[in-house]
């Protein structure tokens, strides 16, 4: 009877989830086939456009850098008032130095250091969550053989610590490379929409500003299907580094 009844659990688990990845899944193929078919709506010759345009490479490069930095529009507010030209704090220290006050969010030299400095701190936790995560998995017998051939502690680091935590390193750097090609939140209420001068214009923003803005919802759809191609080609090279690792 119990086996029975935990058969038609998982039976209906299995219809649940089948359903939801349909439902999911149908407007991803539709939205596929109308960016790569003649008739679609976004058509073979919105997506040349895409990729030929610079605007679209200096959003997917700006989104790269950001990579390597509650919730978000909260913080993002805090950090735009941290970031104030006369009240905010950080040019208070600079005053309180001798320095000059910057306009962060309002100088393209400075606009984007500014939030890459956010996205550093966004995610300092979570990095720091799996690194001691990976640290712990190190055998201690390692360590202890090393010391017992007289390895130094930069030796130790290099030829021990640093190999061990590789899978940890990838999954971070690939993790919050796809999490930062869609970055929004920040530029959006940090600098009103990826300024000053397309200074800190990311992927994700210049989609929304095609699609809600301007209307252009073919190219917004368009670039949509290549940054879920280019996600999906990060994920890919994840698993086929971690094969070859594990082969």
């Amino acid at each position: 009877m119990l086996a029975s009844e935990r058969f038609e659990d998982r039976a209906l688990l299995a219809w649940l989830c089948a359903v939801v990845a349909v439902l999911s899944l149908l407007p991803l193929v539709r939205l596929v086939i109308e960016g790569v078919a003649p008739g679609g709506t976004p058509s073979a010759a919105a997506l040349t456009r895409v990729l030929a345009s610079n605007t679209t490479w200096l959003a997917t490069g700006h989104s790269l850098v950001t990579a390597f930095g509650g919730t978000l529009v909260a913080v993002a507010i805090v950090f735009r008032y941290l970031y104030h030209p006369r009240f905010g704090g950080l040019n208070r220290v600079l005053d309180f130095l001798g320095i000059s006050p910057i306009d962060w969010l309002g100088d393209p030299r400075w606009a984007m250091p500014a939030i890459i400095l956010l996205a550093v701190w966004k995610n300092f936790g979570y990095a720091m969550i799996l690194f001691i995560a990976g640290l712990q998995a190190i055998p201690e017998s390692l360590y202890e053989a090393a010391r017992l051939d007289g390895a130094g502690s930069l030796q130790v680091f290099r030829k021990i610590t640093l190999p061990m935590l590789a899978p940890t390193l990838l999954f971070l750097g690939i993790m919050t490379t796809i999490g930062y090609f869609q970055f929004f939140a920040e530029p959006y209420v940090m600098t009103g929409g990826g300024g000053p001068l397309n200074a800190t214009l990311s992927t994700g923003l210049l989609m929304y500003k095609q699609g809600f803005r301007w209307w252009n919802m073919g190219y917004a759809a368009t670039i949509a299907v290549v940054l879920g191609l280019v996600i999906f080609a990060f994920s890919a090279l994840q698993f086929r580094i971690e094969r070859r690792r594990n082969a």
